[in-house]
């Protein structure tokens, strides 16, 4: 007996399919590239689409992590983490005053009451990205 498989399978429901299903398919079907599509550092986790939730692969991209969620709005960055202790107009006025010599990360540290390791981040753009 022959295996039915994608439409030829009596369960297929096409786009009317739930939503783990379709990632699951889209999995499947698209081809994984060596680093996430966004970034082009890290290696790419998860599948994202542009909202329409179809199987064309077209509006499909494999993403890592952290770029999904920033994608989708769910990232928690800046000032939407409940546990920032400095606001987007303080990040602005770090980046203006900072200033290269040696003891800024500190000296900007004590004076917006972050250690100079969150300042360092910071202006390398590690963390509260531009």
């Amino acid at each position: 007996m022959k295996y039915r498989e994608g439409s030829d399978h009596p369960n297929w429901k096409g786009d009317h399919v739930g939503n783990s299903a379709l990632h699951e398919w889209v999995r499947n079907h698209l081809p994984k590239p060596d680093r996430c599509e966004r970034c082009n550092t890290n290696k790419p986790r998860e599948v994202s689409n542009d909202g329409t939730y179809s199987r064309d692969l077209l509006g499909w991209e494999w993403l890592c992590r952290s770029c999904h969620l920033r994608k989708d709005g769910r990232d928690h960055a800046g000032e939407k983490n409940g546990g920032a202790k400095l606001t987007t107009d303080q990040i602005a006025a770090i980046r203006t005053e900072y200033d290269g010599r040696w003891g800024a990360f500190a000296r900007l540290g004590r004076k917006y009451g972050v250690a100079g390791w969150t300042i360092s981040l910071i202006i390398k753009g590690k963390t509260w990205s531009k």
